[in-house]
């Protein structure tokens, strides 16, 4: 009998064709939709998770255990050297950026403004961020050290500087003392952090050493592995923190660094179902109207069927089937034009730049042209839970259909 049911259920969508057209084609609709949006978010998160850990924070970070809460100066890694070796032998490290950090204020020959001043190993921390390539003036800074200073692009536009002219910097030494050095302007740099374009200036390691008094020191060593993954970097960070904890130092993940954006990023599977339910849930309203016009509509064949012996049961199984094939044509029409679509976004991207820059979300800048990215799960999800739908949204009509009276049915007009 199931095989018979099926082909009669098959029968029952081909026999309304316009209508069985039009309830495929907004569900199709709603799964390309839906696939097409959950490949942009996926785009946007990856978008985001690489502004905010890999640039931002790094995957993980070694710092002097007071360092975070204190941000004093003297909370120092001593040997840096010792511990960059660490690194370097480590297989599971892909990059990293030592750095250091100092408050100053720094005059124009027309402005002074307080400013955070951030030493760096130019060559490192342009493998770390392509900071070369986010130069819009000028040059980054050389790999030997000096008295040049790279500003970001809101700051320099505070001093009223440009590249070329001199700026002096004051700032407190560890040692007490007050240092103040004059600085040359090589270049301006904007980058996916604004609040970092407003405030920092960059400058070689070895000379904001000098300028602190804080010789062969350093404030945070940030560095990067193959994957982001709590999974993935739980044990490579524990692997770490073991080497340096003999020094007196510590190992975080970029969680742990930065719980706001491990929040943050934790959305994502919540947005996912979020957009999935809205949509094809809205799509679904249209399969039960379809099928509750489909029962009301075939009364008496109903009571034909159930007069000639067709128990309750198998009348629920013909609805619901009859459901099912159009969340299948659906899931599969939905499934072949959601992919077009995502192809398009993955290779060709949204371009939502405002003024022809990236937009800002919190302390970071999203990439000006959003690329998808396409996902098993994000091709499945809507697919899979339309199907789920359509056998639902059935239910309520089939068991209508299966409660009519048969005498009453066959005297229905």
């Amino acid at each position: 009998m199931g095989s018979s049911l099926t082909s009669m259920a098959w029968r029952n969508v081909q026999r309304q064709k316009r209508r069985s057209f039009l309830a495929a084609l907004a569900m199709a609709m709603g799964v390309a939709v839906t696939m097409s949006l959950i490949t942009w978010m996926a785009g946007m998160w990856d978008n985001m998770e690489v502004a905010m850990v890999d640039r931002l924070n790094g995957h993980f970070q070694i710092s002097h255990p007071d360092y975070p809460a204190t941000r004093q100066m003297f909370d120092a890694i001593e040997d840096v050297d010792t511990i960059t070796a660490k690194l370097d032998a480590n297989p599971d490290v892909t990059a990293y950026t030592v750095r250091m950090y100092g408050a100053a204020l720094l005059g124009s020959d027309e402005r002074t403004e307080g400013a955070s001043l951030l030493g760096i190993i130019p060559s490192s921390e342009s493998r770390f961020q392509d900071m070369d390539e986010r130069i819009t003036r000028g040059a980054w800074l050389p790999d030997e050290p000096g008295p040049q200073v790279v500003l970001g692009s809101g700051l320099a536009k505070r001093l009223k500087i440009d590249v070329g002219d001199e700026l002096v910097a004051v700032s407190q030494a560890a040692d007490g003392s007050l240092g103040n050095e004059l600085y040359t302007v090589t270049g301006i740099i904007h980058t996916d952090l604004p609040q970092m374009d407003r405030t920092v200036a960059y400058i070689h390691l070895q000379t904001l050493s000098e300028l602190l008094a804080l010789e062969g020191r350093a404030h945070e060593i940030i560095a990067l592995t193959p994957d982001r993954q709590m999974d993935a970097l739980t044990p490579i960070v524990a692997d770490i923190h073991d080497q340096v904890a003999p020094a007196g130092l510590v190992a975080r993940p970029w969680w742990e660094v930065d719980p706001a954006a491990l929040q943050l990023m934790s959305m994502r599977g919540v947005q996912e179902w979020i957009t999935t339910l809205l949509f094809l849930g809205a799509s679904v309203i249209g399969v039960i109207n379809t099928m509750l016009m489909a029962v009301m509509e075939r009364t008496r064949e109903f009571g034909v069927l159930r007069a000639l012996g067709m128990r309750k049961r198998e009348i629920i199984q013909l609805v619901v089937a009859e459901s099912s094939f159009l969340g299948l044509i659906a899931a599969v029409a939905g499934g072949i034009l959601g992919g077009l679509i995502s192809w398009y976004l993955v290779v060709h991207g949204i371009d939502m730049s405002v003024g022809g820059k990236g937009w800002e979300m919190g302390t970071v800048t999203i990439d000006p042209i959003i690329h998808g990215k396409m996902t098993l799960r994000g091709f499945l999800l809507p697919a899979v839970i339309l199907f789920g739908f359509c056998v639902l949204a059935a239910l309520w009509p089939a068991w209508k259909a299966a409660r009519l009276n048969p005498v009453d049915a066959l005297r229905a007009e």
